[in-house]
């Protein structure tokens, strides 16, 4: 006797389980009032069709819909309802009934910012249907002719979208963070060229104190790319460092159509920061807003721990605190000490105090530190020349022929220090 395949042994074994599942979806369905029961044909087969009401829901073939052109026409309405919104919430003339303002005067005032590049002034037609809202979607004509024109000139309404979204994100930083020089766009090259293009960076008012760096993202979907935007914001951040020679603040901002309580968002984004990058979860942060409640940006904001005033640097208070004292004579062995330089200017080696600090100055313009080590007995040791090269690091050189390099041992903002 042939031996059957595996194949038909189990299609035999699963036919009777196959027809009754089979009797009972169409019995459920009959039931539902979708299809109804017809006469058996000849070979006992049961026969059923359609409800006709349910028939006329189905969209024909011979009307297939365009999804470029639905698209393009969906991208128009969130483009032009996000200019209307952005408008809203800067103070601009007439924020308060922007509404009531033609959609056409709101884009030509954004053109006059350089915000948008669309040149409606080229065409009539094209003001007239800028000027219509859900009228693209309810007026098929009006639709038609949307959709031909957008084709012909080309316009890319995400694009839009991006540029209102970074200009709006400019105006609310240039308001919170008064203490910085916003340039939008910002490039900037390291020693072999590479370049770093930001989408927002902030230059600090005392450039010893960090600068404010932001990514911005829009996403239908906050979290969709979050662990690639982080990636992307930490190297960023990392080579921006690299070339200012001092640590930075970073701020992903996640601009998306979602609406509501967005701390589940805060705390994965926290989760994600810690497992990868845990020693830059201080100076990585993580901004999420509604495009339909922008005005939440500030409160977004609110929560990043950043000292605004910044324009009085306490130079004083930043040198306080635990150091590794590195230094050496000529090409010698270097040695090392661990340091503790308090506010009022004792200066303890090993936690014995050793030396007071005096005649301390402080260059702004050059970062440069100057002071005399006094023994407790009065004697004078040694004067001090050093230059603040980041948050963590002073080198320089004092007058018995030592190079010196200070290291901080517990590195962290100066926001964060008592």
């Amino acid at each position: 006797m042939e031996s059957k395949k595996i194949s038909e042994i189990a299609k035999e074994g699963l036919k009777g389980f196959l027809e009754d599942y089979n009797d009972m979806l169409f019995d459920g369905l009959l039931k539902d009032g979708i299809i109804e029961s017809r006469s058996n044909n000849n070979s006992g087969d049961k026969i059923y069709q359609l409800v006709q009401t349910v028939q006329d829901k189905i969209v024909p073939e011979s009307a297939p819909i365009n999804n470029k052109d639905n698209n393009l026409i969906k991208s128009y309405l969130e483009f032009r309802e996000l200019l209307i919104n952005v408008y809203q919430n800067l103070d601009l003339p007439n924020s308060q009934v922007a509404r009531n303002i033609p959609f056409v005067e709101l884009v030509t005032y954004f053109e006059s910012l350089e915000v948008l590049s669309i040149f409606l002034d080229t065409s009539d037609r094209l003001k007239t249907i800028f000027n219509f809202g859900e009228q693209l979607i309810n007026d098929e004509e009006i639709r038609d002719d949307a959709i031909k024109l957008f084709t012909e000139y080309n316009f890319n309404f995400r694009s839009y979208t991006n540029r209102l979204l970074g200009f709006y994100l400019l105006q609310r930083a240039q308001k919170y963070f008064r203490n910085f020089s916003f340039h939008r766009d910002h490039k900037i090259e390291d020693e072999v060229q590479n370049r770093i293009s930001i989408d927002l960076a902030g230059n600090n008012s005392n450039p010893i104190e960090p600068d404010l760096l932001f990514e911005s993202k829009y996403r239908v979907k906050a979290m969709s790319t979050l662990k690639e935007n982080l990636f992307q914001a930490y190297e960023t951040l990392m080579r921006y460092n690299s070339i200012s020679n001092k640590e930075n603040y970073q701020i992903l901002v996640i601009f998306t159509q979602e609406d509501g309580d967005f701390e589940k968002f805060h705390y994965k984004f926290n989760q994600n920061l810690e497992a990868l990058f845990p020693e830059q979860s201080w100076n990585i942060f993580f901004v999420v807003v509604s495009i339909f409640r922008l005005h939440l940006i500030d409160s977004e904001f609110k929560r990043i721990n950043i000292i605004e005033e910044v324009n009085n640097f306490d130079w004083i208070r930043f040198i306080e605190g635990k150091w590794i004292l590195e230094y050496r004579k000529g090409e010698s062995a270097p040695s090392f000490e661990d340091i503790d330089i308090r506010y009022d200017g004792n200066y303890f080696i090993k936690g014995e105090p050793i030396f007071e600090l005096q005649n301390r100055n402080f260059k702004p313009d050059e970062r440069q530190i100057t002071w005399d080590k006094v023994r407790k007995e009065g004697t004078k040791h040694s004067h001090e020349t050093l230059v603040i090269i980041n948050r963590k690091e002073i080198r320089g050189y004092d007058t018995s022929g030592y190079s010196l390099y200070y290291k901080r041992m517990i590195a962290k903002p100066t926001s964060q220090i008592e």
